[in-house]
């Protein structure tokens, strides 16, 4: 594990060691921009803090895939939000001068092709078994090598004849020049990277911005992308974000006493109107006919009734909350549709 000084208001952050390069380039970025130091620790499967031990050392931010089999889920009691800031995937690899003609798994199977692939307790073999299972396929009755890391996967391919091909992450598989097979079974397979901010955090608004800032399409997303992992669809970058909600009236009470809350752990600027639903409909329509569409709100908050006049640019925020009886809608185009979700959560816990 990697570690690094800390300092006065710095954000501490504990990552795994799989975005070394991402989250080192996106940190230097975001000290750059903003003057706000992130001093990074990393871990790696075998050398993992338990949570409360986080919790005891304060740390601001944990980075980590969810599929980790060696920790469950992390608990919604010690977290303050999570934000989705890449997706990992795995695929078949073989060396670049390989000519296999696969597009599933019965493929290998049926061509009795020697797979190596890493143990269950490492992130990439928990993922290979559980899509080994969802298909109905045991994973040790075919023509397998097991691993202990990526590292030994990839050098036992490259080194000799004795492996067809190996189960490896996307990026891994690019950073070593393999020829990369996408499998029908691992098109809907991606695991997602999240940055939880944890409830010890004492700056979790800028806890929350660093989260902000890994997600925001120019910012984070670029070094993810430059260093090979898939991005996510993360808000426009707001040091300071705005958003502007039309909520009808009979909600007004419930917003009144969540959104100040919201405000400051954002950092954000929420404007908030409440026309009734007659007044609501003709101001969407009337700005939507006009050349200035970027003042159409981007969240609403209505009835079931407005709902039902409410036009396509608008789409339905699902919530689980059966007591609650309005609808939440954010807008296609919105620069802050990520934002506007997390909102939505934060009224519906409050409720």
């Amino acid at each position: 594990m990697e570690k690094e000084t800390l300092t006065n208001n710095s954000l501490k952050v504990y990552c795994d060691e799989s975005f070394h390069l991402p989250l080192k380039e996106a940190a230097e970025q975001f000290k750059n921009e903003l003057q706000i130091q992130t001093v990074i620790n990393f871990y790696t499967d075998h050398n993992f803090h338990s949570l409360k031990q986080l919790q005891r050392e304060k740390y601001d931010i944990l980075i980590s895939e969810e599929s980790n089999s060696k920790r469950k889920k992390v608990p919604a009691d010690i977290l303050e939000e999570s934000i989705m800031v890449a997706n990992a995937s795995l695929v078949f690899a073989t060396k670049k001068s390989a000519n296999l003609d696969i597009d599933n798994l019965t493929d290998i199977f049926d061509q009795n092709i020697t797979f190596g692939h890493c143990k269950e307790t490492t992130k990439s073999g928990s993922q290979l078994d559980r899509i080994f299972k969802k298909n109905g396929y045991k994973i040790f009755n075919y023509s397998n090598r097991i691993f202990n890391s990526d590292s030994l996967l990839i050098s036992a391919l490259l080194s000799s004849d004795n492996l067809g091909g190996i189960f490896i992450n996307y990026q891994r598989a690019l950073e070593n020049d393999l020829k990369i097979y996408r499998l029908k079974e691992f098109s809907q397979e991606s695991i997602p990277v999240e940055c939880h901010i944890l409830k010890t955090s004492e700056q979790p608004t800028k806890s929350l911005q660093f989260a902000r800032f890994l997600a925001a399409p120019t910012k984070g997303q670029y070094h993810f992308a430059n260093n090979h992992f898939i991005g996510v669809d993360g808000d426009t970058w707001r040091e300071n974000p705005a958003v502007k909600i039309f909520c009808e009236p009979p909600f007004k009470t419930l917003f009144e006493r969540t959104t100040e809350t919201f405000k400051q752990r954002e950092g954000a600027n929420i404007k908030i109107l409440y026309p009734i639903s007659e007044k609501l409909i003709f101001t969407l329509s009337s700005i939507s006919q006009s050349s200035s569409q970027n003042l159409l709100p981007d969240l609403l908050v209505v009835s079931t009734n407005t709902s039902e006049k409410l036009s396509p640019n608008y789409i339905e925020i699902p919530y689980e909350d059966k007591l609650f009886k309005g609808k939440f809608f954010f807008y296609r185009q919105s620069k802050h549709r990520s934002l506007c979700k997390r909102f939505v959560r934060s009224v519906i816990d409050a409720f």
